[in-house]
């Protein structure tokens, strides 16, 4: 799952579970996005909602998964790594 678009932000934790606006979900449900991403565009989680998934054809839920099992057994894994594995 890879963009294949230079990062020119810092990274954040974007909370992404299945809440409502302004309600803060575990953080267990964060996937990282930059803050272009996250929140500082017209084109970012926080405008776009929901759609913010389907505008950009990724997969919520796979991207926690994936996270959430390298989390779960991921001794040893780097950031490259997970960037490997997207």
């Amino acid at each position: 799952m890879k963009l294949n678009v230079p990062q020119t932000s810092w990274t954040e934790a974007a909370h992404v579970g299945p809440r409502g606006t302004s309600q803060k979900c575990p953080d267990r449900e964060t996937l990282p996005l930059c803050a272009e991403h996250h929140r500082t565009t017209q084109f970012s989680q926080h405008s776009m909602g929901k759609l913010f998934w389907a505008h950009f054809d990724l997969d919520r839920d796979e991207m926690l998964s994936m996270y959430q099992e390298i989390y779960d057994g991921g001794i040893g894994v780097t950031p490259l790594d997970v960037m490997e594995l997207a």
